[in-house]
């Protein structure tokens, strides 16, 4: 039925400009009125076309492909959410200066009845354009509402290689979950806890996102996810077994002594039982090493990066 009415637009619109030859002060108005209808028409049919087309990308990227294109899927949803969005609201404006146009036309008494006939007809022509366009607002909005979850329903990466070549592993789940170094880190070898600390903070610097020693919490929760350490390793937490000798010089010499995980006992200073003892910070024993920690919005941030970089990548390809 619409392209009936697009047809027939396009025949009485033919026949009027032949007519507004008797009409010259106007007819350069009743040809743009033509032309912008025209143009109005053409576009709420592409926008129709690609709306519905989002739907059912949204409808189809959850039960396809991997997390990672997922992602990218919901990213270029989000692209064409935003240039819809937008074609929208400059047709809304050029509707409402096109009405303005028809309104002035309309008031002239010395305008043919046919023609105002015709700016009857286009009048309703953009209503329905504008009854249309609400609707693919509505659509949108609820695209709109639901993205963002759909995208932080993903799961974090299982494991990701961060840009200096180190290589995270995710252990724990939930508000628990963090990564874990898969390896000790080279440079913390033999070193006192001062030395991996600044290596950490180093290491910060250089991904620009956060890094850390674990803790004896964490890596207790690691252990239990399958995480066999190959050497002992210093943690961030402050060694404070209630009735140790070290909580003794802790009181009283402000001696502070901190965690070193050793669940396989590499270094033979656990007591019995123990998965880790106190030492010094500046302690350092051969075997004695470090891993690093980091939170789960460091996988999800990098993640995220790399999509928007292939996409960056692939946006240049086509301009060429």
């Amino acid at each position: 039925m619409r392209h009936i009415l697009f047809l027939l637009l396009l025949l009485v619109a033919g026949i009027l400009s032949a007519q507004i030859e008797g009409q010259p002060q106007n007819r350069s108005q009743f040809e743009h009125v033509r032309e912008q209808l025209l143009l109005e028409i053409r576009t709420r049919e592409s926008l129709e076309q690609r709306t519905a087309k989002l739907q059912s990308q949204m409808e189809t990227i959850p039960v396809t492909g991997n997390d990672t294109a997922k992602l990218r899927g919901y990213l270029l949803v989000q692209r064409e959410l935003s240039s819809i969005q937008q074609e929208l609201q400059n047709a809304s404006r050029r509707q409402l200066a096109l009405l303005n146009t028809i309104g002035n036309l309309d008031a002239q008494n010395e305008t043919y009845p046919q023609f105002k006939d015709y700016l009857t007809e286009a009048r309703a022509q953009l209503q329905s354009i504008g009854t249309t366009q609400k609707n693919m607002m509505g659509v949108l909005r609820k695209i709109t509402t639901i993205l963002p979850l759909r995208v932080r329903a993903l799961p974090p990466p299982r494991e990701f290689v961060s840009q200096t070549g180190l290589k995270m592993r995710l252990f724990g789940t939930g508000r628990q979950a963090f990564y874990l170094s898969a390896e000790p880190i080279p440079e913390c070898a033999g070193q006192t806890l001062l030395h991996c600390r600044k290596a950490a903070e180093t290491l910060s610097e250089q991904e620009n996102a956060p890094y850390q020693l674990p803790s004896v919490e964490e890596l207790r929760l690691a252990a239990q996810d399958g995480l066999a350490t190959s050497c002992a390793a210093w943690t961030r937490s402050e060694w404070n077994e209630h009735g140790s000798v070290q909580e003794a010089l802790r009181n009283r010499f402000d001696i502070h002594f901190f965690c070193i995980w050793d669940d396989s006992n590499l270094l033979g200073h656990n007591a019995k039982g123990s998965d880790s003892y106190g030492e010094l910070p500046e302690a350092r024993h051969h075997g004695l090493g470090a891993y690093f920690s980091t939170p789960v919005k460091t996988g999800l941030q990098l993640r995220w990066a790399k999509v928007q970089a292939s996409l960056a990548v692939a946006e240049e390809v086509n301009d060429k």
